[in-house]
C-alpha cells in the first residue's frame, strides 16, 4: 500500500506540474480514490518493535568491540542513537557546523546517501523547515564526533567511511542488520535498520519525560502525529514505571 501512495504522489506532481504548464486542463490523479488499507497483525507487530533500548545497544555495541567490526560503523550506529538525527543529517555535517565548546551543531544540509561518485558529496536543504536546526551534544555525542575529526581522512565531512567517502545508506543498513542479528538474534518482528536508532531516541526521550514539543524540534519533526504515533509505543520500561505507580494506589 505505501508502494502505491508513493506512486501516486509522483503521479500527482507530474501531473500538476503539466497542468501549471497548461500542457493538460486538469489533475487526471485526483479522481483517484485509493482502497482503505487493513493493518494485520504483521504490521502492528512490526510498528511496536521498530525500537532499540539502551540494553540491546550496549550487547551490539559489546559484540561490534568482541567481534572487531568496523569502528566507523559502529560509532555511527551509538550516534543516530544518541542524537535521533536522520542518516542523511549524519552525512552532510561539516566541520563547519560544529560548536562543541557550547555542546551543540547545526543542521544545515544533508547529502543524499544512495548517490554514488561525486554526486554523494553534494549537499541539499534538509527534508522540512522543521529539519533545519540545533541540537545539544551529550559527552558520548562529543567523544565520537572528537574520534572522527581525529582520524580525519576528510577535511569537510565529518563522518565518513574508512575511505574517505561520505557515508552511504546501503553500507549503513548491512552493517546495522548484520550487528543487531548477531547480537540480539534473529527476529522476524523486527526490522534492523538505521531508522530504528532514531525510533529508539525518541522512545528514550519519552522515557526522560522530555516535552512533546521539545522533541519535535530535536528531532525535526513538523507534524506532532509523527512523534506521538512513537510515543505511543511506550517502552517497558515505562509500562513498569506506570504499573509501580498503579500498585502504590491505596483508596
Amino acid at each position: 500500500m505505501k508502494t502505491i501512495k508513493h506512486k501516486r504522489a509522483v503521479l500527482y506532481s507530474l501531473f500538476n506540474f503539466a497542468t501549471k504548464m497548461k500542457y493538460i486542463s486538469e489533475n487526471p490523479t485526483n479522481n483517484i480514490i485509493l482502497p482503505k488499507s487493513r493493518e494485520t497483525l504483521i504490521d502492528i507487530e512490526f510498528e511496536e518493535n521498530k525500537g532499540l533500548s539502551r540494553d540491546e545497544l550496549h550487547i551490539v555495541l559489546d559484540y561490534c568491540e568482541r567481534a572487531n567490526r568496523d569502528i566507523r560503523h559502529t560509532l555511527i550506529m551509538e550516534f543516530l542513537f544518541l542524537t535521533g538525527m536522520r542518516l542523511e543529517e549524519v552525512g552532510g555535517l561539516q566541520v563547519s557546523d560544529l560548536d562543541l565548546n557550547n555542546k551543540k551543531l547545526s543542521i544545515k544540509h544533508v547529502i543524499d546517501t544512495k548517490a554514488t561518485l561525486d554526486s554523494s558529496r553534494t549537499l541539499y536543504p534538509p527534508k522540512n523547515r522543521g529539519s533545519r536546526r540545533e541540537i545539544h551534544l551529550n559527552p558520548r555525542s562529543i567523544e565520537i564526533i572528537e574520534w572522527f575529526i581525529n582520524n580525519q581522512i576528510d577535511f569537510d565531512f565529518v563522518f565518513t567511511n574508512r575511505n574517505g567517502n561520505p557515508i552511504q545508506q546501503a553500507s549503513c543498513f548491512s552493517f546495522i542488520k548484520s550487528v543487531c542479528t548477531k547480537a540480539l538474534g534473529e527476529n522476524p518482528k523486527r526490522k534492523f535498520n538505521n531508522h530504528i536508532l532514531r525510533h529508539a531516541h525518541i522512545t528514550l526521550l519519552a522515557e526522560l519525560n522530555v516535552p512533546i514539543k521539545a522533541t519535535l524540534a530535536r528531532v525535526g519533526h513538523v507534524q506532532e502525529s509523527t512523534t506521538l504515533r512513537i510515543y505511543s509505543h511506550i517502552s517497558k520500561k515505562m509500562k513498569d514505571e506506570t504499573a509501580e505507580k498503579l500498585d502504590k494506589i491505596i483508596i
